[in-house]
């Protein structure tokens, strides 16, 4: 024992450095991280938001020595008075409205997963009254569903995709087992290749086999930030009046900007009957969220950048991101490279470049079964046409060297 205490002891003397030092180190990390967010193109996360007014009015409010914390349910008052409750209604209206979501209920997460968390918990507690259901995704949906589905216990099918990373419908209609609930989990926006599952091809295979008890989650982490500010004809709409949505999870760091991850959860309201929750005396509210503590900050952030930004603004960033896309796309078209860019998305993947140039501009990779090895630009705002140009610089003069030396190699 007395080994173990004094170890603990000398890791804990070799942590201490102090202040100053502990300044230091931090300037030496935010040099490194101003070096790699230079060339920050592959993923789903906006760059180019601002809070600095917002952070400066906080340090200077007492809210920023405060222990705020979103115990429990955002439409119940708890005995856990410091919250920022009315700054997270006013944001999960902002989405219900968005999502024609007449009659809702949810709450602020911690980022995409937790809502995905959320409404997969919800599906199951709802449709288990009609005996086990099967949880349906496609085999390129998020990795957290897999994940979740295990998590929470669900018998889980993997459905096969088409090549563009929507859903196959013919394999589910093979595979979907008519006898049991049915819970899906649908991508609006597919992580690698930006592919939608369209929710009115799964409710006719559900119709089709008279199934009464099917319940529709959308993981729409990236698309359900800008899809209901583009404004093109016959884009896919995520609209709780004209399809059968149940519940919807949002990233808030992808489309609409955040230094730190959060999201939104939402689900009809309805379901908060099914779910009950029982009462805790501790809080005095209803146990309905799988999180207990949430963060206020996160509330603060979210509610600050929808309040200080317009309905045109967010058009014009969507606008902006998609075009900008196609722009990419065309580019690498032109150099007859082989490049793919699905209807409404911002996610261009391609024939993955070499490893190098993949490090160096955060480029993730895939191994595709139809495709092979590919890699993807996700055109965010901070991924602006002359940052596009940088990096088809680059690739273009990797590709010539690397013609170069086959030709030598040939010769």
């Amino acid at each position: 024992m007395k080994r173990a205490a004094d170890h603990s002891s000398k890791h804990l003397d070799e942590l201490y450095i102090g202040e100053e030092d502990a300044l230091q180190r931090l300037d030496e990390f935010n040099r490194l991280i101003h070096e790699k967010r230079k060339r920050f193109i592959g993923y789903p996360c906006n760059g180019s938001f601002n809070l600095e007014r917002f952070l400066e009015w906080w340090q200077k409010s007492d809210i920023s020595k405060t222990p705020l914390n979103e115990v429990g349910n955002p439409y119940a008052e708890t005995s856990y008075h410091l919250n920022a409750r009315p700054f997270e209604k006013e944001v999960l209206l902002f989405f219900a409205d968005l999502y024609s979501l007449r009659t809702h209920w949810g709450y602020i997460t911690s980022g995409g997963t937790q809502g995905n968390e959320q409404g997969l918990y919800m599906g199951r507690q709802a449709l288990s009254q009609y005996g086990e259901p099967i949880l349906y995704f496609s085999e390129e949906a998020h990795y957290s569903i897999a994940s979740l589905g295990h998590v929470l216990g669900l018998q889980c099918c993997m459905i096969q995709s088409q090549a563009n990373g929507e859903m196959d419908y013919e394999d589910l209609n093979r595979k979907i087992d008519d006898q049991r609930p049915a819970l899906f989990s649908l991508s609006i926006g597919t992580t690698f290749k930006g592919a939608i599952d369209r929710i009115e091809s799964v409710q006719f295979i559900v119709r089709s086999k008279a199934m009464k008890h099917a319940f529709y989650h959308a993981d729409a982490a990236l698309f359900g930030g800008y899809l209901p500010f583009y404004s093109a004809l016959g884009k896919p709409e995520i609209d709780f009046t004209k399809f059968p949505f149940d519940s919807i999870a949002v990233s808030g760091h992808k489309f609409f900007g955040s230094p730190i991850p959060l999201g939104i959860f939402l689900i009809r309201q309805n379901y908060t009957a099914v779910l009950g929750g029982e009462f805790i005396e501790y809080i005095h509210s209803h146990n309905l969220t799988i999180p207990c503590s949430r963060s206020a900050l996160n509330t603060l952030i979210f509610w600050w950048i929808i309040a200080t930004t317009s309905k045109q603004e967010f058009d014009r960033q969507t606008h902006q991101i998609l075009d900008d896309a196609h722009y990419l796309y065309t580019q690498l078209r032109l150099r007859d490279y082989p490049v793919w860019l699905n209807p409404y998305s911002n996610t261009v993947y391609f024939k993955a470049p070499s490893s190098r140039i993949c490090s160096r501009w955060t480029l993730p990779t895939l191994t595709c079964k139809r495709l092979g090895a590919l890699a993807h630009v996700v055109v965010m705002q901070h991924v602006t046409r002359d940052k596009i140009n940088e990096f088809l610089q680059e690739f273009d003069r990797e590709r010539y060297s690397s013609r170069f030396r086959e030709r030598r190699k040939a010769a």
